[in-house]
Order: C-alpha cells, then structure tokens, then sequence
C-alpha cells in the first residue's frame, strides 16, 4: 500500500513537472509573438516613411501619394524626414476650404522642378485619376499629359495619370483621348484648381498639354539635378 502511494506521488510530481515544462513553453511563446506583434506594429506606425524607387521609363512613372482623392487635408512629403508630414501655413496645419481633392495627388519620385528656370523647387505634382488609394503608397502610373500652371508666379505644372488598376482609365494614353471619352474631367481639374485656396489664390492656368511633350518635361526635370526621392 505503501508503495503504491509513492508511486502515486511521483507520477503527480512529474505530471506536475512536465505541466510547469508545458507552462513556461506556452508563456515564452507568448511572450515571443507580443515581440514579433510589436515589432509589426512600430513599422506600421512608421508606414508614411518612403523608400525610393528609380523611374522605369518616362510614360510610366513612380507616383507617392501625399493625399487620398475626396479628402481635405494636406499632407507632403519631406525629403529630409522621408516621412508624409502635415503641411502647415502661418504654424497652422493646411485643410482645404473646398471640394475636396478630385483625385488622388502626389509627386513623381526623382524628379525636382527647377527654380533657376521658373520651378517651385519642389517634385514634379501629379494627379491619378480614379479609386481613392491610401497616404503613403507608391504606384507605377501612367502619364498621359499635364495641365500648365503658375502658382505665385512660379511653374507649378500638374501632371494627369492612370493606373492600370484602375480598368476605367487605363486604356487611355493621352490627355486628348481623355477629354474625347470623359469630356469635362479635366475641366473639373482645372476648375477645382483655380478655387481650392478660395479668394486669395493666385494660381494662373494655361494649356493642357500632350503625353509627349509630358515624357520630354519629366526627362527635362531628371536632368536638372534631381536627388533621389525629391
């Protein structure tokens, strides 16, 4: 009987044993996936910071997007930071007074607007045209032409694309086969332009040009000393 009893309490501390084994398995696993969860949260959190891709050719571009179509607040990307930060005016952070934004805008990576020949400095600015797609993303998009804009005095040119995820306009090469399939899009543009920064605005519209001509400016703006993810 004796015996027995023994064997009864080993067995209980092994089993007890190998239950704190299993235990202390289970919580180091644990422990593991709240790491690997942490670590997959900081770089989501990081998401707006932007690794730069290099032009594949001039009609199709790599376009980051700074602003969702249909929302109101301006947002740009900072080249020093590498983040998509608030765009700001007089300290305060910029939210349009309008419509909001008739499609999704952004800048072509590589690209810089000269200044000693009229530019604002900055990348070149473009429109996608389509779905809204979120801050941050970085599309291979299509050029097919750009709307001419001066903006305080200052070249501020628009550039018009598509995606080939979107099947509404993909088909479409050029801002002339545009306006023949969906005449007044680019008016809308343009009007949305003219108005956004409401009775201040000093913006000036010009000629809405070709896909080629288009091709040429981008080559043009890669030339005048462009830096990488400008």
């Amino acid at each position: 009987m004796l015996k027995h009893k023994y064997l009864h309490e080993r067995v209980c501390h092994v089993l007890t044993l190998n239950d704190y084994a299993c235990c202390m398995k289970n919580i180091l696993k644990l422990i593991a996936c709240c790491i690997i969860i942490a670590a997959c949260s900081e770089k989501n959190d990081n998401k707006n910071t932007i690794n730069c891709k290099k032009i594949k050719d001039y009609n199709l571009v790599n376009m980051l997007i700074e602003i969702p179509a249909g929302t109101l607040e301006k947002w740009e990307y900072n080249p020093n930071t590498k983040l998509i930060e608030r765009d700001t005016k007089y300290g305060q952070a910029r939210t349009i007074h309008y419509l909001g934004y008739p499609a999704n805008y952004g800048i072509i990576l590589n690209t810089f607007s000269s200044i000693e020949e009229g530019g604002d400095g900055d990348p070149l600015d473009v429109f996608l045209l389509g779905h809204p797609v979120n801050k941050g993303v970085i599309k291979e998009v299509k050029i097919i032409g750009y709307i001419e804009m001066l903006d305080d005095q200052e070249i501020d040119n628009k550039f018009i694309a598509v995606s080939n995820n979107e099947n509404l306009f993909w088909n479409i090469n050029d801002v002339s086969e545009l306006q023949t399939e969906y005449p007044e899009l680019i008016q809308i543009i343009k009007v949305w332009l003219k108005n956004y920064k409401g009775s201040d605005s000093s913006v000036v519209l010009k000629d809405v040009l070709n896909a080629e001509i288009a091709k040429s400016t981008i080559l043009k703006s890669l030339t005048n000393k462009s830096k990488p993810c400008r």
